[in-house]
């Protein structure tokens, strides 16, 4: 059974180094702005901790215990998507055969696990930088932007606040519960499509700028952005005693939900991020952002891969990204303002990262071949 030509390895197996080493250095050039990327960011939240005289809540070992098992898991991740890309694009009449097929044929895919390697080291480290700045946003510069967000919430949505709209329908248990879960499910759509992108050939071009939008939305709109439009959210207000907070009804009515019998997530992560910033716990090492939403930001950069694929999974994404809104709004994560400069920036970041690949192939081209004459 002939396979895709997707699935063949472009290097062949060998045992030696050399086979490692060329897909080490095509991957290492094919990504070079992505490595760039991460690694600056990480130089300069080295600094800015030394800085600060901060240390750092993710040092070389918690990094080395998350590498490895993070590595594996992202491995099997990719390639269970990989399976079921296979069967999907390729509809076998003998799934069973195919698929031990594609297993022997991909473990000599020396390529594949480089590449995977390549972009699991620098997005990891990309985002532990992402983590480090957000701890330091309250050090680096004090929350001041709350005030203005709920003015221009205000304005924007003709006097009233957004969570104020539709909330004896939208406080509903069973509306609650739901907009809560699929909150929640936000991160496995993080993981999954990127892998997806990790996994494709490039032959369509949109993977690679998905996979540098991808990392350009954590450092710039996660980091950068977050600390220069340095917010809590409406979940955090009053316990940050900003003033008397206009979102105190909305939080006393989900605490109260959640410890009743029904309860739902988002207030216990807000508490385990309260409990984190005030240093009272140490359950989860992360800090306290609102502007820009990333959930938002992101979940838009899913929309965008979606109708690269297909539109009805555009459309998929859209309908998730629109819920995404409505619940990071009613469970009190975010202004809605958030939500808006994120799907912002979301496409000016997809823009700038086609533009970066396209200038870095011309100049790996430009220096390959002066290196051939």
């Amino acid at each position: 059974m002939e396979l895709p030509k997707a699935y063949k390895a472009s290097i062949s197996f060998d045992t030696g180094n050399r086979s490692w080493l060329k897909a080490l250095k095509h991957h290492s050039l094919d990504n070079a702005a992505l490595i760039l990327l991460s690694i600056s960011s990480y130089i300069l939240c080295f600094f800015a901790s030394k800085l600060l005289q901060q240390p750092l809540a993710y040092g070389w070992t918690d990094y080395k215990s998350i590498l490895l098992p993070g590595f594996l898991a992202a491995t099997f991740i990719i390639s269970l998507i990989g399976i079921i890309k296979f069967l999907l694009l390729n509809r076998p009449k003998h799934p069973i055969r195919a698929l031990l097929q594609l297993a022997q044929n991909s473990l000599s895919k020396i390529d594949l696990y480089v590449r995977i390697f390549v972009l699991f080291f620098v997005v990891s480290l990309g985002f532990l930088a992402f983590n480090e700045f957000k701890l330091m946003i309250p050090n680096l510069i004090p929350f001041y932007l709350d005030d203005k967000l709920i003015e221009i919430d205000r304005f924007l949505h003709l006097g009233r606040l957004p969570w104020e709209y539709g909330w004896s329908f939208t406080s509903q248990p069973h509306i609650l519960k739901f907009l809560d879960f699929v909150y929640s499910q936000w991160f496995g759509w993080v993981i999954g499509i990127w892998a997806f992108a990790a996994i494709s050939n490039g032959s369509k071009g949109w993977e690679r700028q998905y996979v540098l939008s991808f990392l350009l939305l954590w450092l710039i709109g996660g980091a950068l952005m977050a600390v220069l439009m340095s917010s809590a959210g409406p979940c955090f207000y009053d316990r940050l005693e900003l003033g008397v907070s206009p979102y105190q009804a909305q939080m006393d009515y989900l605490r109260n939900f959640t410890t009743a019998d029904q309860a739902i997530m988002a207030p216990i992560y807000q508490d385990l991020l309260w409990q984190s910033y005030i240093g009272t716990s140490g359950e989860i090492k992360s800090g306290i952002s609102a502007m820009p939403s990333l959930h938002n930001a992101m979940s838009a950069l899913f929309v965008i891969w979606g109708f690269k694929m297909n539109r009805w999974i555009g459309w998929l994404m859209t309908l998730n990204m629109l819920l995404i809104f409505a619940g990071s709004v009613v469970l009190g994560w975010h202004y809605a303002v958030d939500a808006y400069v994120g799907w912002a920036l979301t496409v000016m970041l997809w823009l700038l990262a086609g533009y970066i690949i396209k200038f870095q192939d011309r100049l790996l081209v430009d220096i390959r071949d002066r290196h051939k004459v």
